[in-house]
C-alpha cells in the first residue's frame, strides 16, 4: 500500500472512530432496564436473555456448555458468538452485578456487533471501489455510505443484519481479488460466504452468483471443466466446514433438531407471513418501493446505480466485480419480491450497500484535464458525464443524509422522554397503581411494546403469542397493559379470515374485540389513550381503588 493510500485509510479509521462515538449517547438510550428494550425494540427483547445465560455458569465446563447451547436458534451462533465475546470483558469489570447493568450491556451489544462491523463493510466497499488512490473520492463514497438513513437507523439496535453486511462484502472483496484465478482468494471466499449463511441463512442466495463466476471461468476459457468441478468440489467442502464450525450445535443431537425445527418455523413464516397470510408480487413490490423511497436514498439513487451497473458490464476493468454484485443483488431481491412473505428494511443492506458502490467504480480516471482539441467531445462522452452524474448525486445525497442523521440520532437521544409506550405507563402509575399496596404480590401482563416499569412486588408478564382469555384464566393478572395497534389488528374480522392459525386467531380476536369494546370479561378500564389501554381486575378495584 503506497503513502498516499495509507493516509487515507487512516483519515478514513479516523473518521469511523468518530461515527462510533457519536452513536454512543443514542444506543444508551431505551435500556433503563430489560423490560424498556421492548418498548422501542422487541427483536433485542427477544435475544437479551440468551446472551446473558450465555456468559452464565459455575465450572469451567458449565461456563462452556453455556457459551454454546446459546438456545434462541431464530439466529445463527456468529451473531451470539461475538455478542457474547463483547460482553466478556463487561463481565469482568463490572463484576458480579454485571447483568444488572442493562444500558451499559446494550451500548456494547449496539456498538461493536451493530456500528462497528457496518464501518468495517463500508472501509472494504470504499477500498473496492477507490483503492483510497484519491482523497475526495474515498471521503466521498464513505460519507455517502455511512450517512445512508438504513446504515444510521441499523446502527441504533444489536441485531445480526450488520454482521451478515460484513460477511457478505467480504465475500464479494474475496472474488474481486480472485479474479476467476480460482486460487486462495477464491477460497476465502468460501469462509466468508459460509459465515453469512451461518449468522443469517440468507447467505445462500449467494448460489446464483457463484454458478455464474464457474460458469464465467469456463466458458472465458480461464478454466476448464474438469479444474471447474474439482475446484467447486473444494469450496463446497470449505463452505460446509465453515458453517460446522460456526454452528458447533449441528454436532449436538439435541441442539441440532431445536435447530432444525426453529430453521422450518422460520422458513414456514418467511414465505406464508406471521400471523395471517401476507406477501404476494403486489405486496412486496410495494413495500420494497416505500423501503428504497425512505431508507435507501430513493428511487432516483437506484435507477442511477443501475445505470452504472450496465456501463460497468460494457467496461473492461470491473466488468467482473458489476457482474457479481449485480447478480447477488438480483437474486437477493429477487427472493423478496417474488418468494418471501416478510419484509423489513434492514434486511436488505447486504446488497444494496454493494450495489450503490458501483457508482464509484466509474470514478478513476475523473475528472480529466483533456487536451485543446478534445475538449468538446470529452465532456460530452461517458467518461465524464458518467462519473459526474454519480459523483453530484452521492454529494447531494451526503448532505441531505447528514442532516437526516443529524437528526435522526438527537430524537434517538431524546427517545426515552418522547415513547408513547413509557408515558402512558407513568400516566396510569401516577393515578392507578400508586394507590396499590406494596406488601402484596401483583401479576401483570403487558403487550409486546406496553412498557411496565419493574418493580419488586410486581410479575410482569409479556407473552410473544399475544393474549387470550385462556391466557386471562391461566395467569389471572391484576392488570392487563395492552396496545392499540394490537387492539386494531387482532379485532379485524378479515385478519380471522386470513388467518394462518384459525382457532388461535379466533381466540384473540374475540379477547381483543372485547378489549376495543372496553368489555374484557372481569376486568375494569383505568385509562386509554393513543397508545394503549390499562385494564385492572374488577375485584382488585373493588379492594383497592374503588374507595380511595
Amino acid at each position: 500500500m503506497a503513502k498516499k493510500q495509507k493516509i487515507i485509510l487512516l483519515i478514513l479509521c479516523s473518521l469511523s472512530l468518530i461515527v462510533l462515538a457519536l452513536f454512543i449517547a443514542p444506543d444508551l438510550q431505551g435500556a433503563q432496564n430489560a423490560e424498556m428494550i421492548s418498548v422501542f425494540q422487541p427483536d433485542e427483547y427477544a435475544q437479551y436473555p440468551y446472551v446473558l445465560h450465555m456468559l452464565t455458569g459455575g465450572t469451567l465446563w458449565q461456563s462452556i456448555h453455556s457459551f454454546l447451547v446459546y438456545g434462541h436458534y431464530y439466529y445463527g451462533y456468529p451473531f451470539y458468538f461475538f455478542s457474547g465475546l463483547a460482553l466478556l470483558p463487561v463481565k469482568w469489570i463490572l463484576g458480579a452485578g454485571w447483568s444488572t447493568a442493562t444500558a451499559t450491556i446494550m451500548v456494547v451489544l449496539r456498538e461493536t456487533i451493530n456500528v462497528l462491523p457496518m464501518l468495517i463493510a463500508l472501509l472494504l466497499l470504499v477500498w473496492m471501489a477507490t483503492k483510497f488512490r484519491s482523497y475526495w473520492k474515498s471521503l466521498l463514497l464513505f460519507g455517502f455510505l455511512v450517512t445512508l438513513p438504513m446504515v444510521t437507523g441499523n446502527n441504533l439496535w444489536w441485531h445480526p443484519d450488520s454482521l451478515l453486511t460484513l460477511f457478505c462484502v467480504l465475500t464479494l472483496f474475496f472474488l474481486q481479488r480472485d479474479d476467476l484465478r480460482f486460487g486462495k482468494n477464491f477460497y476465502f471466499s468460501a469462509i466468508a460466504c459460509g459465515m453469512a449463511i451461518s449468522t443469517k441463512v440468507l447467505g445462500v442466495l449467494f448460489v446464483t452468483t457463484y454458478l455464474a463466476y464457474l460458469l464465467y471461468g469456463i466458458f472465458s476459457k480461464r478454466i476448464n471443466f474438469g479444474k471447474a468441478l474439482a475446484k467447486a468440489g473444494i469450496f463446497l467442502l470449505i463452505l460446509l466446514a465453515t458453517i460446522l464450525i460456526s454452528t458447533p450445535q449441528l454436532i449436538m443431537p439435541q441442539e441440532r433438531a431445536e435447530l432444525i425445527a426453529v430453521f422450518k418455523g422460520n422458513l414456514s413464516e418467511n414465505t406464508r407471513g406471521f400471523w395471517v397470510k401476507s406477501g404476494g408480487i403486489t405486496a412486496n413490490w410495494s413495500t420494497f418501493k416505500e423501503y428504497i423511497r425512505a431508507d435507501y436514498g430513493g428511487w432516483v439513487l437506484l435507477i442511477i446505480a443501475s445505470g452504472f451497473a450496465i456501463a460497468g458490464l460494457w467496461q473492461r476493468k470491473n466488468r467482473l466485480i458489476t457482474l457479481w454484485t449485480t447478480i447477488w443483488a438480483a437474486t437477493y431481491v429477487g427472493y423478496f419480491i417474488f418468494i418471501a412473505a416478510t419484509l423489513r428494511p434492514h434486511y436488505f443492506l447486504p446488497v444494496l450497500l454493494p450495489f450503490f458502490t458501483l457508482i464509484a467504480y466509474e470514478w478513476e480516471e475523473f475528472p480529466q484535464l483533456p487536451g485543446q482539441k478534445a475538449m468538446r467531445h470529452t465532456y460530452l462522452n461517458r467518461s465524464f458525464l458518467l462519473p459526474a452524474v454519480g459523483v453530484l448525486t452521492l454529494a447531494v445525497l451526503l448532505g441531505i443524509d447528514g442532516v437526516q442523521m443529524s437528526s435522526s440520532l438527537r430524537q434517538t437521544s431524546q427517545k426515552e422522554s418522547q415513547s408513547a409506550s413509557i408515558h402512558f405507563f407513568n400516566q396510569v402509575n401516577a393515578y392507578f397503581l400508586s394507590r396499590l399496596p406494596t406488601d402484596h404480590n401483583f401479576t401483570f401482563y403487558r403487550d409486546w411494546r406496553a412498557y411496565v416499569a419493574p418493580q419488586s412486588n410486581w410479575n410482569v408478564v409479556m407473552d410473544w403469542n399475544l393474549f387470550d382469555y385462556s391466557r386471562v384464566e391461566e395467569l389471572k393478572p391484576a392488570v392487563i397493559f395492552l396496545e392499540q395497534e394490537n387492539i386494531h389488528f387482532f379485532s379485524n374480522e378479515q385478519n380471522v379470515a386470513n388467518a394462518l392459525d384459525a382457532s388461535g386467531m379466533q381466540m384473540k380476536y374475540r379477547f381483543y374485540t372485547d378489549a376495543a369494546n372496553n368489555d374484557i370479561s372481569g376486568y375494569r378500564l383505568m385509562e386509554e389513550n393513543d397508545f394503549g389501554k390499562a385494564f385492572i381486575r374488577q375485584d382488585m378495584y373493588d379492594e383497592f381503588l374503588a374507595n380511595h
